[in-house]
C-alpha cells in the first residue's frame, strides 16, 4: 500500500471516529425525550426535546387502572390507527408526556416500562382525539 493510501485511510477512519464520537454524545445527551421526538420527527411532527413534559407518573399500573372510570375506546382506536400496541391492561412504571403542536392540539404518549405503549392527538375542547400520523419518511 502506498504512503498516500494510508494516509487518506487513516483520515477516513479519523472522520469516522469523530462521527462516532458526536453521534454517541448526542444521544447520550437527548435521552429518552430526544428519541420521542426524533420518533415524532419521523411522523412528520416537528416537536423539540424540550417541548416535551412529563405529565404523569405512576409505577406498577395499567392505563385502565389509571382511568377506572372513562370509555378508553377511542382512545384505543386512535393509538392502534397511530400504530401502536394500545393495551389499556398492559401493567409496568407508566410516564404521560405531552407535547403541544398547537393551540387547539396536544400529542399525548404513554410510555410503559420505557415503551410507547399509546400515542395520539388531543384536541384541548376536551372531546376530540385523532390518530397521530403513520411514519412519512
Amino acid at each position: 500500500m502506498s504512503r498516500n493510501t494510508k494516509i487518506v485511510l487513516f483520515a477516513f477512519a479519523g472522520i469516522l471516529l469523530v462521527v462516532a464520537f458526536a453521534w454517541s454524545y448526542s444521544t447520550r445527551h437527548m435521552g429518552e425525550t430526544g428519541l420521542l421526538a426524533d420518533m415524532l420527527s419521523e411522523r412528520g411532527y416537528s416537536i423539540s426535546p424540550s417541548a416535551l413534559y412529563v405529565a404523569d407518573h405512576e409505577s406498577d399500573t395499567s392505563i385502565a387502572l389509571m382511568f377506572p372510570d372513562e370509555d378508553l375506546q377511542s382512545i384505543i382506536d386512535a393509538s392502534k390507527e397511530s400504530g401502536f400496541p394500545s393495551d389499556v391492561d398492559k401493567r409496568g412504571d407508566i410516564v404521560v408526556m405531552l407535547a403541544a403542536i398547537d393551540e387547539e392540539s396536544v400529542i399525548t404518549l404513554f410510555i410503559i416500562d420505557g415503551q410507547v405503549e399509546f400515542g395520539f392527538i388531543q384536541q384541548t375542547d376536551g372531546n376530540t382525539v385523532l390518530p397521530l400520523a403513520v411514519k412519512v419518511r
